[in-house]
């Protein structure tokens, strides 16, 4: 009893956590852009939601923001990744 208890609450904590960082990547997409955005809230999921190591958490944001920029910007020619702001 006490088991469903503490999974069901861990379950709630998880999901606002998810919703927080979700949050979080559409206010950096607004302020420092995409490809940016992409380094920054992987690594933050990866390193701090996931507990993956700090080799993983930096290695694997880098890898696929720059698989982004090769395929998006440099393949296709889309320019949008830059913030509004700026």
């Amino acid at each position: 009893m006490d088991n469903s208890k503490s999974e069901e609450e861990f379950g709630l904590k998880g999901n606002y956590l998810f919703i927080g960082w979700m949050v979080l990547f559409f206010l950096l997409i607004y302020f420092v852009g995409v490809i940016a955005s992409i380094v920054i809230a992987f690594f933050l999921y990866l390193r701090f939601l996931a507990k993956q190591s700090w080799t993983l958490s930096i290695l694997y944001p880098l890898l696929f923001a720059l698989s982004v920029y090769l395929i998006f910007v440099q393949g296709m020619g889309v320019y949008y990744f830059t913030s509004p702001v700026s």
